[in-house]
Parts: C-alpha cells; sequence; structure tokens
C-alpha cells in the first residue's frame, strides 16, 4: 500500500515539474519575441513627384522629394525597378518625351522606402511644317474633313523633297496612258487607294507617278502615295511652310479628270488646278497620312 502512494507522489512531483518547465519556456519566447520587435527598423517616407504622373501637351520638369531628411533617392525613367545603383536625384528631370519615372529612397539604418511610379504622357500638338515621321506635316485635319478625329490630330505629311526627275515623269506607263482606271477620287483621304488602284493597273514599278510615290521610304515607311486633287491643293497651300517646291512647274495628282487620258495637277506658282495628258512629265511630291 506504501508502496504505490509513494509511487503516485513520485508521478505528481514529475508531472509538476515539466508543468513549471514548459511555463518557463513560453515567458522566455514572449520575452525574445518583445525584444525582437522592439528593434524592427523605421521606414523611410514614400518619395512623392510633382508634377503627378498624367498627359501634358509640354514638356515637363519632374522634382521627386522625401520627408525622411538625410534620405538619398534613386530613380529611373525606362520603367526599371530602381536600387541603390540607380541615378540619385540631385536636380529637377527634364521630360520631352513620354516615359515612366520610379523611384524609391534609401537612408543608412533604415528600411527602404516603398517604391514610387509616375507615367508621364507628352502630347505635344503638331502644326504645319513640323518635322515629323519621315517627312514634313503638310496639313491637319479640321473639323468636317474626312477622318477628322475630335481631341486626335491627324492630318498629311509631305515628303521633304520631290521624288520626280527634273524632267517630271509620266502619270501613267504608255499601254495605259488612254485607260480609265475604275473608281479614282478627288476628296481628302482617298489618294492612297487611288495610288492603289493606279498600281493595280500599271503594275509595280517606279516609271510612273504613283508608283514612283510608293516606291520612297522616307523614315523607312513604305505607305507613301500620290496625293489626290484635294489633298495636293492642301500642299500648294502650306507650300511655304513645307518647302522645296518649284513655283514654276506643275504636280501630279492622283485623281483622274473625266477622261481616259486625263490627270489633275496643279500649278504651284499660283495654285490653279487643271488637266492635262497622262503622257505628260510632270513633277510629284509623295505623301502620308498619320
Amino acid at each position: 500500500m506504501l508502496n504505490k502512494w509513494f509511487i503516485k507522489l513520485f508521478l505528481f512531483s514529475f508531472i509538476l515539474m515539466f508543468f513549471i518547465s514548459s511555463c518557463k519556456s513560453l515567458t522566455g519566447d514572449k520575452n525574445i519575441t518583445a525584444k525582437d520587435s522592439s528593434s524592427v527598423l523605421e521606414t523611410v517616407a514614400t518619395p512623392t513627384m510633382s508634377p503627378a504622373g498624367g498627359t501634358y501637351s509640354v514638356n515637363k520638369s519632374i522634382t521627386i522629394s522625401s520627408a525622411t531628411d538625410g534620405a538619398t533617392i534613386h530613380y529611373t525613367t525606362d520603367g526599371a525597378m530602381p536600387s541603390s545603383s540607380s541615378n540619385v536625384y540631385s536636380s529637377p528631370i527634364s521630360v520631352t518625351s513620354s516615359k515612366v519615372i520610379n523611384a524609391i529612397a534609401l537612408k543608412d539604418g533604415m528600411a527602404n522606402s516603398a517604391v514610387i511610379s509616375e507615367e508621364y504622357v507628352i502630347n505635344i500638338p503638331l502644326a504645319i511644317g513640323d518635322a515629323y515621321q519621315g517627312g514634313v506635316v503638310a496639313y491637319i485635319l479640321q473639323a468636317g474633313d474626312p477622318g477628322y478625329e475630335a481631341g486626335v490630330q491627324h492630318g498629311l505629311i509631305a515628303a521633304i523633297a520631290d521624288q520626280s526627275p527634273d524632267a517630271g515623269i509620266v502619270w501613267a506607263i504608255p499601254f495605259y496612258q488612254s485607260t480609265f482606271v475604275p473608281g479614282t477620287l478627288l476628296t481628302l483621304g482617298s489618294g492612297s487607294a487611288n495610288t492603289d488602284k493606279i498600281i493595280a493597273q500599271n503594275n509595280a514599278g517606279s516609271t510612273y507617278a504613283a508608283g514612283l510615290a510608293r516606291a520612297y521610304r522616307g523614315g523607312g515607311f513604305n505607305d507613301w502615295y500620290l496625293p489626290s486633287k484635294d489633298e495636293l491643293n492642301k500642299l500648294y497651300i502650306n507650300k511655304g511652310l513645307i518647302g522645296g517646291f518649284v513655283d514654276a512647274s506643275g504636280y501630279w495628282s492622283s485623281s483622274e479628270c473625266g477622261a481616259a487620258n486625263l490627270g489633275w495637277y496643279t500649278y504651284f506658282s499660283d495654285g490653279s488646278q487643271g488637266c492635262i495628258s497622262k503622257n505628260s512629265n510632270v513633277y510629284i511630291r509623295a505623301v502620308r497620312s498619320f
């Protein structure tokens, strides 16, 4: 009987000691946790950019700052994530074309800031005479013009110089100089389709006006064409801003002139427009749309 009580007492003592030991371990973990939490680093304030990202019609100068004194700001302008090896911000960043700026602020003894990212879209309105997409802006569509879109600029780009030889070039190859090209139009926006139709009839080559215009590769573009009658008139109106025209000469359009053997041309000394035989040698200036 005594042995049984002794065994029970031993077991009770063992369990009690195990319980006390476990409590101490738990208390010790809590103390460690409290100690660790007290050593968490303060975070550098996230940088701010001024002005904020957006779409602008003028070039912008971007300043970057952080509310944390002594923080060093690193930034990128190509969309890449910034790091300590990125450019160090020291003066306003000039933005003259669309780009994404990312920035981060760092300071010794503190955790790095979050990354700020701002996108700037620079959309400066074009003007007639501006160099653009391989040529010169020759006309900007106005309300009422075919293809006009409010708030978005579209228009014509003229090649920087004439494509024709000094003696000019014929409208069509000899075999088709008295043959209609079905469906050529006079209007703004029709020159490219007119050119396609003329080339379909006359075959590939650059020995006639439309073929030579399409063969032009100014700016690396392959969509140049012979302007329609009304498009060519816009080139005449803005010839001073476009430049390079021969005043004492006529220029071919891609529009036929009511008879199988006639095409419309514009005389660039006074802007008069008329019909002339397709076998005539006349100057050309290629255009493309934007």
